[in-house]
């Protein structure tokens, strides 16, 4: 009798804790060792535990409110849909793409606590046109993993993000907006092809190589953050970008690359600069030097855009002078160049129209004046 219980409730254990879901449904307060929803199912989880996984098949939906889980959430099979709200995710193990979205997946988190106590693993994990869009989170890394891995579209916003991490965007495209970073040692790492725009956010961090920049063609944008260190820049790639927008940093940029600057609206830039540079300052932003620097061009609209601070500044090798202001004479050129091809082009289509006149006889050429000769 005693087995044939034991058997009874060692059938149902496994009937609850590992749910395979094969049609559209909705659990409310259950908890299940791992959890699989089939292709094309559409699931609701109200107040339910999940200890080990959660597996989304091609084309299905799950949406979780107040999900409590120590697994991954896994949403890489094609056309799936996640939507996490108000969830505790607390991840112990080592070596895993946590949140996973890959083959046209899209994953939302919400209003959500995610604690991770292992290493080496990828909290966001996105490929092959997926995206992950964080919101209102406060995540907690107690040793290093990584935050998140971009493939492709990845947006964090309004989140707190505590202890050592680092973002990895490999040819997507990152967009942090509103957020809190506070870290001994934070990076982010840009591959080739990839861009990453930053607006609003606090980073408060204690190491200065924030950007560590491992290809060509990469776009940085950079708007209204507050940086409590310098934020340094060695570049060795090219067709590299950084545009700032109303924002102040102090960095030393070492290029050997190529590197384009545009500083917009209020920018502050203290920096020493070496390398193929090319600056290009709008409005009231200021280019501050701490240090003699070397740029290969740069582009001025008023005079006080420019701050030596004491120091050199060379232009391709030329010294810029501020009381002859060499940026503005070269600058100027370009005008000086337009206007004599303008005076060229006009004459010479005054001298055509002038034989065209003679050769048809609408006129009568003037004749030459002889000249007195003293000598014959």
């Amino acid at each position: 009798m005693k087995r044939i219980l034991l058997l009874i409730i060692m059938l149902f254990t496994i009937n609850v804790y590992a749910e395979n879901i094969n049609e559209d449904k909705t659990i409310n307060n259950e908890t299940f060792d791992s959890l699989t929803i089939n292709n094309k199912v559409n699931v609701e989880l109200n107040d339910v535990k999940i200890n080990k996984e959660i597996i989304i098949k091609e084309g299905s939906t799950l949406n979780a409110n107040k999900l409590n889980t120590n697994g991954i959430i896994d949403a890489s099979d094609y056309d799936t849909s996640v939507i996490i709200k108000d969830a505790n995710l607390n991840y112990q193990d080592d070596d895993h793409k946590i949140i996973y979205s890959d083959n046209r997946s899209k994953i939302g988190i919400d209003n959500s606590k995610i604690i991770i106590d292992g290493t080496n693993n990828h909290l966001f994990y996105n490929d092959h046109n997926a995206s992950i869009n964080i919101n209102n989170c406060d995540i907690t890394f107690n040793k290093n993993s990584i935050l998140m891995y971009a493939n492709d579209n990845i947006i964090l916003t309004n989140s707190m993000i505590k202890g050592n991490t680092s973002l990895i965007n490999n040819h997507g495209d990152l967009l942090i907006n509103k957020n809190t970073f506070s870290s001994d040692n934070l990076k982010i790492d840009m591959n080739s092809d990839s861009s990453i725009n930053i607006n609003d956010t606090v980073f408060d961090i204690k190491n200065d190589d924030l950007f560590n920049i491992n290809g060509d063609n990469i776009s940085i944008g950079l708007n209204n953050n507050k940086f409590n260190s310098f934020i340094n820049f060695n570049i060795n790639n090219y067709g590299i970008k950084l545009n700032l927008v109303n924002q102040n940093i102090t960095s030393n940029i070492n290029v050997n690359g190529d590197l384009t600057i545009k500083l917009n609206n209020n920018s502050k830039l203290n920096t020493v600069l070496n390398g193929n540079i090319n600056l290009d300052l709008n409005d009231d932003s200021v280019l501050t030097l701490m240090g003699d620097s070397h740029v290969n061009s740069i582009n001025i609209r008023k005079a006080n855009n420019l701050n030596l601070n004491g120091y050199k500044l060379y232009i391709n090798n030329e010294e810029f002078d501020e009381k002859t202001n060499v940026v503005n004479n070269q600058s100027s050129d370009n005008t000086e160049n337009f206007l004599i091809t303008l005076i060229v082009i006009v004459a010479f289509g005054w001298a055509l129209v002038y034989r065209y006149r003679v050769d048809n006889g609408l006129i009568k050429p003037k004749k030459k004046k002889k000249r007195f000769k003293l000598f014959k």
